[in-house]
């Protein structure tokens, strides 16, 4: 691993980028970066209400800032936002940056940690594992896979660690 590689965490939501990245950044002794909380902290507000008042294309103008500026840095780990690598810019924008790790987990696991958080209803189910498939082709475009399904986050710490030596 070269020592001043940026890691970044990408897949879908809930499938422990920022729990595991925490964990990563503590073992490397690396500042830990959220794109979405450092979004949160730009404009002041949730996600969702930055969604409810400004749309959907002011949050990527401010998810693509956070990218730019984050992934400026060195030896850091971030979590990416689960749409941040849907997009052929950002994802060229990480691996100009550093090394992007797919953290592959199945969607019943997803959908359980979705529901436990409280942010997912069973109407939602359908259509939540129809973007999870159709997003599986494009986080596959990461430069390492790791099935981390059943993985706490600590171990799932522990698998990038050895992916990377």
């Amino acid at each position: 691993m070269v020592p001043e590689t940026n890691i970044f965490l990408v897949g879908f939501a809930g499938c422990g980028k920022s729990m595991a990245g925490q964990v990563l950044a503590g073992r490397l002794q690396r500042a830990f970066f959220d794109t979405d909380r450092e979004v949160e902290k730009l404009a002041g507000m949730g996600l969702e209400e930055i969604f409810r008042r400004f749309g959907q294309a002011h949050f990527r103008r401010l998810e693509w800032g956070v990218l730019q500026t984050v992934g400026a840095g060195s030896r850091l780990v971030v979590a990416v936002g689960a749409t941040v690598f849907l997009s052929a810019p950002h994802r060229r924008a990480i691996k100009e940056r550093g090394i992007s790790i797919w953290l592959d987990v199945p969607f019943a696991e997803i959908w359980s940690r979705l529901q436990k958080l409280g942010v997912v209803r069973l109407a939602e189910r359908q259509r939540l594992a129809e973007t999870f498939e159709r997003r599986r082709s494009i986080y596959a475009l990461a430069d390492l896979r790791l099935p981390a399904g059943g993985l706490s986050p600590s171990e799932v710490a522990d698998k990038i660690i050895a992916c990377l030596k």
